[in-house]
This record gives structure tokens, sequence and C-alpha cells, in this order.
């Protein structure tokens, strides 16, 4: 392999490094928001178990508050029904007890499938509350984690960097100039960090298409070759 050619693969390594630690950089607030979510979602959770916990609590007071009110509506009628001296009054009464005690009954059948209820409620709360507790730590640790990804990956960069400004001296100044423009090119995915690939069975080693017997032969010699069709340089691998 010809020496250009090492000394620029060393330099597109260490080029390749820093654009994937800084896509890591890149991506740590989608990442960050991920997690969050994590956390959004256990409280969403909680939240519901607590307002259905509350809804069946209020449900049942109301219940309690109905059969208080037609128990006291029986009382009066009981007390009513001393004083009264027909008979058909008196039959009216009791019908009309009859009914205030069937609706109590009513009430305590419905009072006590509400309590059933709550029971599950309660249950379904302190499952979401031992969730929420998981997922406030879990979140936390990964937090710690994001937080030092970026530190580290800021560290390495700048190690990388200064690695590259001592590599990129040993470059030839015309072919380290046409390798800058290239990384910084424009392609259909974003600028391309790839630039230096092999001639592979007669294919270059990034777009795939075929390469010229003359551009092959120019790379054989040692000569920096061009894809004519992505523009990528090209060497010949040994």
């Amino acid at each position: 392999m010809h020496e250009w050619v090492e000394q620029l693969l060393a330099l597109q390594d260490t080029d390749l490094r820093i654009a994937k630690l800084a896509a890591q950089i890149a991506a740590e607030p989608g990442d960050r928001a991920k997690v969050k979510s994590m956390l959004e979602g256990a409280q969403k959770g909680l939240a519901e178990a607590k307002a259905q916990l509350q809804d069946r609590e209020v449900a049942l007071k109301s219940l309690e508050t109905n059969a208080d009110s037609i128990r006291q509506k029986m009382k009066d009628f009981q007390s009513k029904s001393t004083f009264i001296k027909s008979n058909d009054e008196y039959r009216a009464a009791m019908t009309q007890i009859a009914a205030c005690q069937k609706q109590i009954e009513d009430v305590e059948d419905n009072e006590l499938g509400v309590m059933e209820e709550i029971e599950r409620a309660r249950t379904l709360l302190a499952v979401k509350k031992n969730e929420f507790k998981a997922a406030e730590s879990r979140v936390a640790e990964m937090i710690v984690d994001l937080d030092t990804r970026l530190k580290n990956c800021g560290a390495q960069i700048e190690k990388l960097r200064a690695v590259r400004t001592e590599a990129i001296k040993h470059v030839d100044p015309s072919v380290a100039r046409r390798y800058e423009r290239l990384i910084k090119k424009p392609t259909r995915g974003g600028p391309s960090h790839r630039v230096l690939v092999p001639i592979l069975e007669g294919v270059c080693g990034r777009c795939h298409m075929n390469v010229i017997a003359q551009i092959q032969m120019n790379a054989r010699k040692g000569i920096a070759a061009a894809c004519e069709n992505c523009g990528a340089m090209l060497y010949w691998e040994d």
C-alpha cells in the first residue's frame, strides 16, 4: 500500500471516530427526551390510578349519603304512622316504609360493589406507586449515564482532534485539500467522512459502481484516482 494512502486512511479513521462521537452527542437530546418520557408514562399511570380511587370513594360517599337520606325518610314515615287512625292511610304508610327499605337494600348492594371496586383501585394504586418508584430510580440512573456519555464523548473528541491535527501534517497538502473538500461535500445522507475507499474486484468501495481500467491502473501506480460516479478517492488494495 502506498504511503500517502496509509497516511490518509489513518486521518480518515480518526475523522470517522470523531463523527461517530459527534453523532452520539447530537442524539443526546432525543435520548434524554425518551428517558424522561418513561417517567412521564409512569406518572400518568399513577395519576390515573389515584383518580380512579378518588372517583370510587366519591361514589361510595354519594351512596352513603343517599342511604342516610332514605333512612331518615323511612324514620319519618315510621314516626307519623303512630298517629294515623285510618287503615288506608296506615297501609299507605307501610307501603312507603317498605319501599324505603327496598331502596336502602339496593343502595347497600351498590355500596358493596363500589367497596370491592375501591379495594381493586387501592391495589392498582399500590402497583402504580411501585412502578413509579422503579421508573424514577431507573430514569435517574439513565440520566447519569447520559451525562457521563456526553462528558466522555466531548473529552474523546478533543483528544481525537489533537490526533487529527498531527495526522494531517503527514499528508501531502494537495491530497489533504482534496480530502477536506470531499468530507465536507453534501451527499444524500449528509456529509460523508468515508471518502477514501479501495477498488474491490473492479468496483468502487463506496458506490459499488464499476471503475474503468485506466482509473484502476492509476490506482495501482499510487496516483490519487477518483470514482467517476461518486467522486470518492480510490486506492488499490494489494
